[in-house]
């Protein structure tokens, strides 16, 4: 079985306990705004035109069998007639084409995950994240079986829209849940993220009657969408009222470090202005919820203060 990755981040201390690999998947069903890696929004591969790099030979356009590479004031553009033959990145002298996502299967994969062994120790191990990883649950399910007979530990960071059934399969080789709770109105949700939260909030109704595996909250704390109190108590009163065993709420800051990644692939970010949030207020909203839940904490970096 095969499917597509984005990248395998190695020696990753943010996705999880102790020392993992990160397995990025290409894909989500999900739109937003603040997304921090856009590249993993498609289902497809796609190509970088990294301009710096670019030293205007043209030989990516004169190689190209479906002539779907032109050049204008803009730059490059790649059609829709583009067949990922590769082509213009093998003839490219400068490296100036870059593709994201691979296919990869699932025992190469697992092969390549079992080289990392050595600093896993006993809290560390793999987490799959995205896009979103669930999305590509009949691959994780023969991937994380493999994992879990090696005795690895293994984390999933979802954002848990799509119907139960799909993240059922995998939970007895699952021993982390990572679930995304980003805003509790419904409306607001959908305008921010392009759907709304019925599903993400019944799933995590059912998960929050687990022993097991373990679950930690994330709600990244984003300027204008997420950084209010009346979100993070509507969220804390859910979690309290309906997780009562989850291990752990996490308040995750923005990062404005993707502006780059947006330029590359010729989008527009809605935060490429934004600025980091300051750390009195990921404290202040740290405080409001462990008025919920005592383990609250946040996490991620914030804005300097002279």
């Amino acid at each position: 079985m095969e499917d597509y990755i984005l990248d395998i981040q190695r020696m990753s201390t943010e996705d999880g306990p102790g020392i993992r690999t990160t397995v990025f998947f290409k894909g989500c069903n999900l739109q937003c705004k603040w997304c921090h890696n856009p590249e993993s929004i498609a289902f497809q591969r796609q190509k970088y035109w990294v301009k710096d790099k670019c030293i205007a030979c043209f030989s990516c356009q004169e190689v190209c069998p479906q002539q779907a590479i032109t050049f204008n004031e803009d730059g490059m553009q790649i059609s829709s007639n583009c067949n990922f033959c590769l082509h213009c990145v093998e003839a490219c002298p400068a490296n100036a084409i870059e593709v994201k996502g691979e296919i990869i299967s699932v025992d190469k994969l697992f092969s390549e995950l079992l080289k990392d062994l050595s600093y896993y120790h006993k809290d560390g191990g793999v987490t799959f994240s995205g896009g979103e990883a669930v999305l590509h649950h009949e691959y994780l399910y023969e991937l994380m079986k493999k994992l879990k007979a090696a005795g690895i530990h293994t984390a999933i960071d979802t954002a848990g829209a799509y119907p139960y059934e799909v993240l059922e399969k995998l939970l007895p080789y699952t021993d982390l849940l990572l679930y995304d709770l980003k805003i509790f109105t419904n409306a607001k949700h959908k305008y921010f993220t392009g759907v709304d939260n019925d599903l993400i909030k019944a799933n995590a109704i059912k998960l929050g009657k687990l022993e097991y595996p373990k679950i930690w909250i994330r709600t990244p704390i984003i300027p204008g969408a997420t950084d209010d109190e009346e979100n993070i108590r509507q969220l804390g009163e859910f979690i309290r009222e309906y997780m009562p065993n989850i291990e752990k709420w996490e308040l995750v800051s923005f990062n404005n470090l993707s502006r780059e990644k947006y330029r590359l692939l010729g989008k527009v970010w809605d935060y490429q202005h934004a600025e980091l949030i300051a750390k009195a207020k990921m404290m202040e909203l740290t405080k409001i919820a462990q008025e919920y839940m005592p383990q609250a904490v946040w996490s991620g970096a914030t804005k300097l203060e002279v």
